[in-house]
């Protein structure tokens, strides 16, 4: 039986040099359904590992409106993420994760993008204690309230896989972590950590027919997409 060919779609990429924006880019590369990538990035890529689908503008994120024009497209991937100890203090993690993710999102409304897949974290809450869940949540409530046609949210646990720094504690999660999955039985199951390449996947997959509305996958429903309540 033959399969319908899926409609063509365009794709702006935000974060395509961290750690799951990087396994995002390599997969939409690889999709057919995916005619057009814009990345907008702080440092280049290297122009041998991009497909001629892809065009990178490196800009100053600052002065991301000048960039606005890149905005039209069929749907928004934002995988911007950085710590505190990287950015260098609550301020510059604060405008990385929020202001700039925010902007994008605001942008991208503006040219009636259809469908936004945004990177949060597990425990995102605008009301958390802790400063990096509640920045978290308080994007998502930001982000919610723009006229999408569907917004995905996706909440992964502790990342693994090879970044270009490594974080000690996150190498020695991935290295412990195929010992102790027995510590993550029932509800404690979005609680273990996840490959960042499992959450580039699910985005691609969801980007294939996202559902109207605003949907949060916790990381376990990452993980295993059938367990998903979607």
């Amino acid at each position: 039986m033959q399969t319908e060919p899926r409609e063509k779609k365009s794709v702006l990429l935000l974060g395509a040099t961290g750690l799951i924006g990087s396994h995002c880019l390599g997969l939409l590369q690889n999709d057919d359904a995916c005619n057009r990538i814009i990345l907008l990035t702080r440092r280049p890529l290297p122009q041998t590992s991009l497909a001629e689908k892809t065009r990178q503008h490196v800009i100053d994120f600052d002065r991301m409106q000048d960039y606005s024009e890149s905005f039209a497209v069929d749907q928004l991937f934002i995988c911007l993420g950085a710590t505190r100890k990287k950015a260098g203090s609550k301020a510059a993690f604060y405008r990385v994760d929020f202001t700039y993710a925010l902007q994008a999102a605001r942008l991208a409304a503006e040219r009636n993008v259809s469908d936004l897949l945004l990177v949060s974290s597990l425990g995102a809450h605008p009301g958390s204690v802790f400063f990096y869940s509640r920045v978290k949540g308080q994007l998502e409530q930001a982000v919610g309230k723009l006229p999408f046609r569907s917004i995905t949210v996706f909440r992964p646990s502790v990342l693994l896989g090879r970044r270009e720094q490594p974080r000690p504690g996150e190498m020695m999660v991935e290295k412990l972590s195929p010992w102790f999955d027995f510590l993550f039985p029932g509800p404690l199951k979005k609680f273990k950590p996840i490959q960042a390449e499992q959450v580039a996947r699910a985005m691609v997959q969801t980007a294939q027919n996202p559902a109207p509305g605003i949907i949060i996958l916790e990381s376990d429903q990452i993980q295993n997409p059938a367990d998903s309540t979607r």
